[in-house]
């Protein structure tokens, strides 16, 4: 009986094994996903205008799309946690800074915004009926105010994009920690 139960268990452990690594490479493995699709070539703009437009592009190639999610197993992360995970530390500070600057120019701008609409309240609030006068600096440092903040709002959203780097490099970057994982749990075996 003794003897059964610890070939058994010996069996189980065995058995459990390969789940196991497969298990862990599932929770560990980066993942990238895409959000959108960008024509990222001159060939492929080309073929785009000349098959609807009927002429050629002879700019230079375009970006290609920066608007992708990562992902650890099934965890969502950022953009820095993904390359400090891919040991790419200078990529994780440079993505953490951007990623900082792109947060300060879009909720400082909305932030600004309010003060400066605070302040045309305030001015409109507090002036009397015949007062023309009193108040209208206020308002003018309201009305500046509200158009910095909607141009900070504005570069924030519109020209920093979403993530530093291009999705490619980063299916590139996600392809090699995967392997090199893949080949650390085998020799664990």
């Amino acid at each position: 009986m003794c003897k059964t139960v610890i070939w058994l268990l010996l069996m189980s452990m065995i058995l459990a094994t390969p789940q196991t690594h497969e298990l862990q490479y599932r929770q560990k493995r980066l993942i990238v996903e895409i959000e959108e699709t960008v024509i990222a070539t001159r060939d492929d703009w080309n073929a785009f205008l000349n098959s609807s437009l009927g002429y050629g592009w002879a700019g230079s190639d375009f970006a290609e799309s920066k608007d992708w999610n990562c992902y650890k197993g099934s965890m969502s992360i950022s953009e820095g946690e993904f390359y400090e995970i891919a040991g790419l530390n200078e990529y994780a500070m440079r993505a953490n800074s951007h990623g900082r600057r792109k947060q300060f120019f879009t909720y400082g701008g909305v932030a600004i915004s309010a003060l400066g609409l605070g302040m045309l309240i305030i001015d409109y609030a507090t002036k009397s009926p015949g007062d023309k006068i009193a108040g209208t600096a206020l308002a003018y440092g309201g009305i500046g105010l509200g158009l910095v903040g909607v141009t900070f709002t504005f570069y924030g959203v519109r020209f920093l994009p979403p993530k530093l780097t291009v999705a490619s490099f980063a299916v590139g970057v996600a392809d090699e920690y995967n392997e090199q994982l893949r080949r650390t749990l085998e020799e664990m075996r």
